[in-house]
């Protein structure tokens, strides 16, 4: 498992995101994990083609946003491998990118809806406006071509 958690303090959420990826990647026993900040890179399609050229026995790929993987997708296919068939892709936000994209893209969905309800239920639920509550709103992974694999 690699990975540039070295890149940010300790206290930053970039650095605990990346380190509670590597501690689920590392449950999950998967081989091979490569995780990178790439905020400041906009054009990751060379390094992903690097990464996969080195690594061709990944066969799935998540995404810390669905738009992410747009890219990814004529990079797979510029290296012979087909989306939902050979790899799989997994997006986060359940986007409408998600749905655009050909095959349509597996994605976690946060629930937004349900988690703006329930604070403002909360927020008005309350009497003095002054007590603090904790809540946790599961997501859900929306099961689409992207992650089939045959």
């Amino acid at each position: 498992v690699t990975h540039r958690t070295d890149i940010y303090e300790s206290s930053d959420p970039v650095h605990r995101f990346l380190e509670g990826c590597r501690a689920g990647a590392m449950e999950l026993k998967l081989q091979t994990v490569e995780m990178a900040h790439q905020a400041e890179r906009p054009d990751y399609a060379p390094r992903f083609l690097d990464i996969m050229r080195n690594h061709p026995d990944i066969d799935g790929i998540y995404a810390c946003a669905d738009y992410r993987l747009e890219a990814f997708y004529p990079a797979l296919k510029e290296l012979g491998r087909t989306v939902g068939k050979d790899i799989a892709l997994l997006g986060y936000y359940d986007t409408p990118w998600a749905k655009m994209l050909n095959p349509q893209l597996s994605s976690v969905n946060v629930r937004h809806d349900v988690i703006t309800k329930e604070v403002c239920r909360m927020y008005f639920e309350r009497e003095n406006h002054a007590t603090q509550a904790r809540i946790n709103i599961p997501p859900q992974i929306i099961a689409r071509a992207s992650s089939i694999l045959s």
